[in-house]
């Protein structure tokens, strides 16, 4: 009964699964009335000027949908195919025309079309929230649980890509950080295993030989420090491993972020969003 809702109904297979009395699902026979429905029509284009086009195809909520009473347009089938034979745009948004004034294109109401709307990809047709529960490594006798929203943004390749490079240049700075101080434990571990201390007299009864405070002299000496052989050979393994580490991370960046040589590159060359 509203005014302004002009419509275009196109139906392929009106009630083609409506329910008999029976239970069986055929269409219904010439005597049975029905009128239009989404739940059951096989296939359908509905045009409308003024419609809630989410509640009559019983879709799930997204955050920043556009309110009911809006023009809009809804295809209903079993299977839907796009297909174009050069590129394919999905545009929320005022169009860019000329000569519109300064608020651009209206919405179809005649109001000011201000807000940037969504795209969203929905598998299911659930947006709800949905439990999760894993591994906490602070609590291994259980997991922890919690919620997550099932709507979620899609990352911007670009910006991912410049985020996995900060990353991965963190990782190498950190590493030779790592190799910076393994220098100097090898560098420490060679000071002490050459500190010498010579040997004197105790001028306290029994008189035993006591280390005398350091002095360059290398006299008759106290071997003072044994874990040399240990400390050199595990720095040596650590700057092998930090050596393979670096390789690694670079593998990584050209095989996951470079653009041009990458086997895996992250983004696709032919899927962009904004």
């Amino acid at each position: 009964g509203a005014t302004q809702a002009g419509r275009i109904d196109l139906i392929a297979g009106l009630a083609s699964s409506y329910r008999h009395k029976n239970g069986k699902r055929t269409p219904p026979n010439e005597d049975t009335a029905v009128n239009p429905n989404f739940a059951i029509d096989a296939a359908r284009i509905y045009v409308s000027q003024k419609a809630d086009i989410d509640r009559y195809l019983g879709l799930a909520p997204v955050p920043m949908h556009a309110p009911a009473g809006r023009s809009c347009i809804g295809l209903e089938a079993d299977a839907i195919r796009l297909h174009s034979r050069n590129d394919i745009k999905i545009v929320t948004g005022r169009a860019r025309y000329e000569n519109t004034g300064k608020d651009g294109e209206r919405l179809s109401n005649g109001g000011k079309n201000e807000v940037v709307g969504t795209i969203s990809l929905i598998a299911g047709n659930y947006t709800d929230e949905e439990d999760r529960s894993f591994f906490d490594i602070t609590r291994p006798f259980g997991r922890t649980k919690d919620s997550r929203r099932k709507l979620q943004p899609i990352p911007k390749g670009d910006n991912l890509s410049e985020c996995l490079e900060d990353i991965v240049k963190s990782l190498q700075e950190l590493s030779a950080l790592v190799g910076d101080n393994t220098s100097m434990i090898q560098k420490m571990d060679l000071a002490l295993s050459r500190h010498t201390h010579a040997i004197g007299v105790s001028p306290i009864a029994p008189y035993a030989p006591q280390a005398l405070p350091p002095v360059p002299i290398p006299a008759v000496n106290m071997p003072g420090y044994s874990a040399t052989p240990f400390v050199q050979t595990k720095s040596a393994d650590s700057m092998e491993n930090r050596g393979q580490f670096n390789k690694n991370l670079e593998a990584i960046k050209f095989n996951y972020l470079n653009e041009h040589f990458g086997s895996d590159y992250i983004n696709s060359k032919y899927v962009f969003t904004t």
